[in-house]
């Protein structure tokens, strides 16, 4: 699915979770909060691959899929106030390509599982004064590539693998679970070159400012 090229404004998709804020974090410290478990604290490097509970070092540790689902809902239900900004330049960045004429559009899963945690999240990019166009709460990530956005940034190699099925760039933020896809993906010569890893927010704002030059052009 192509976006025409006389679009009047180039529409930019962000993931929340783990784009723009650190909810993997937050859901390791909810579960070490609760404990029962054996060894150190739990960090978010431990959450190696997606779904989490299928993490070697969470599996190891002998917490169970539900514990990790709950804390992982929680961070939303209890916890969202607290949730650090994955890089403290996203409002900057934000601010500046809404400047430049891109339209921002938030785009989540959060609170698939419980629908009620998504009103939790305006009122967190409003505290950490982080500005959007629209936000669009979906259940599924295949939602998430129908909607006619020029590009999405997301911490799933998949959504970008995805995108880049339909013509459209995807950039994938960093994390954990998609360090070792990022990796041979670099190193791959015969690499699409729709899909994009990003290292922080001031590189994904170079990355869009060029997406939508060219659509311009």
């Amino acid at each position: 699915m192509g976006i025409p090229r006389h679009a009047v404004r180039f529409r930019l998709g962000v993931d929340v979770n783990n784009v723009i804020v650190n909810s993997s974090g937050e859901a390791a410290r909810i579960l070490t909060e609760r404990g029962g478990f054996s060894g150190d604290p739990i960090s978010r490097e431990e959450f190696n691959v997606r779904p989490f509970y299928l993490s070697e070092g969470i599996i190891r540790r002998g917490i169970t899929k539900d514990q990790v689902l709950a804390a992982i809902d929680d961070t939303w239900r209890h916890h969202s106030s607290g949730i650090e900004l994955m890089d403290p330049k996203i409002p900057e960045v934000i601010s500046m390509l809404r400047s430049e004429g891109v339209r921002v559009e938030m785009i989540t899963t959060a609170g698939a599982r419980d629908h009620a945690l998504r009103s939790n999240l305006p009122a967190l990019f409003h505290e950490r004064n982080v500005g959007y166009d629209d936000i669009h709460f979906v259940d599924t990530s295949e939602a998430k590539v129908a909607f006619p956005l020029h590009t999405i940034v997301d911490d799933e190699q998949q959504l970008a693998i995805d995108l880049a099925a339909t013509g459209r760039p995807g950039l994938v933020y960093p994390a954990p679970w998609n360090a070792e896809f990022v990796t041979n993906h670099q190193n791959n010569p015969q690499r699409n070159p729709l899909v994009i890893p990003v290292e922080n927010w001031e590189h994904v704002g170079k990355i869009v400012l060029g997406l939508a030059t060219s659509l311009r052009e």
